[in-house]
């Protein structure tokens, strides 16, 4: 007896629907490095193993905020395959170094400026282990003054990089003192002296409070980075090795919107950020 196939009548909408999220992707086609596959499943099991947050809780890695909890998910064939489709998008986003978006707390866009100032060693410090705090895995003997590579204040928000283990983590505390995300960064690498990579870039938030994120590693011959997007040049925290920037705007994840200026004894040159991808 001839048995007959047929498709459910949402397999083509859903798939349609994958298509287009597909041709969003800006990093389309590019194939990612062993150790970002790495950090992608390392955090991908993070994401899963984590408890689920209350809304305005500080959200641990990059994960969106503000959910009282999961959606419940459908049963069946079909939900199946969009719950695996999710975590295949989980581990292209993070494994690509994407930033996804947490909500700001208040608006925060008219106290930015484009040129940071330095937290101070104390609040720095501060800053550091309120962000470790939201750590699901805390560092044995707590954070020291040592551990905090970038401590920035831009109005009333922060950005830290803290020092984890043999990488880094990337905390922020938009428009309120308390953490509204995290991000652990890649190991640090052995770079040329005039070098600069980016590990990680893209915006979060949500309108019109939409902000972007940028940062990676620089050798030890770069004096200073500036990041020119959406109209404005935007002046990067550098040191300890790292560098961070992050505006009020969505660039961050948009192809071809982001350009680094890199200035060394030798001169400056300015290069589209994708070029610096590792």
């Amino acid at each position: 007896m001839a048995q007959h196939l047929t498709s459910h009548p949402d397999d083509a909408a859903d798939d349609e629907l994958l298509r287009g999220l597909g041709r969003l992707d800006p990093q389309r086609g590019a194939e990612p490095t062993p150790a970002q596959w790495a950090r992608s499943r390392a955090h991908l099991q993070q994401l899963m193993a984590a408890p689920t947050h209350t809304e305005g809780a500080p959200q641990a890695g990059t994960r969106r905020s503000g959910r009282a909890g999961a959606a419940p998910v459908a049963r069946g064939r079909r939900g199946v395959v969009l719950a695996l489709s999710a975590a295949a998008a989980a581990v292209a986003i993070t494994g690509l170094g994407a930033v996804l978006p947490s909500a700001p707390t208040v608006a925060y866009a008219g106290s930015w400026s484009a040129v940071p100032s330095e937290a101070g060693a104390a609040a720095g410090l501060a800053q550091a282990r309120g962000c470790a705090a939201t750590w699901q895995q805390q560092p044995v003997g707590g954070i020291s003054a040592a551990d905090v590579l970038i401590a920035e204040r831009r109005g009333s928000s922060s950005v830290t990089v803290v020092r984890k283990d043999d990488g880094a983590v990337l905390c922020t505390a938009i428009g309120s003192a308390t953490p509204t995300g995290w991000e652990a960064l890649a190991p640090t690498r052995a770079l040329g002296a005039e070098e600069v990579t980016v590990e990680s870039s893209g915006d979060g938030g949500t309108w019109p409070l939409r902000r972007s994120t940028i940062s990676g590693q620089v050798g030890s011959g770069v004096t200073g980075i500036e990041v020119l997007a959406g109209g404005k040049t935007i002046t990067a925290s550098v040191a300890g090795g790292r560098w961070v920037a992050w505006w009020p705007g969505s660039e961050g994840g948009e192809v071809g919107a982001v350009r680094v200026v890199i200035r060394t004894a030798a001169g400056e040159r300015t290069v589209p950020s994708s070029d610096l991808y590792v």
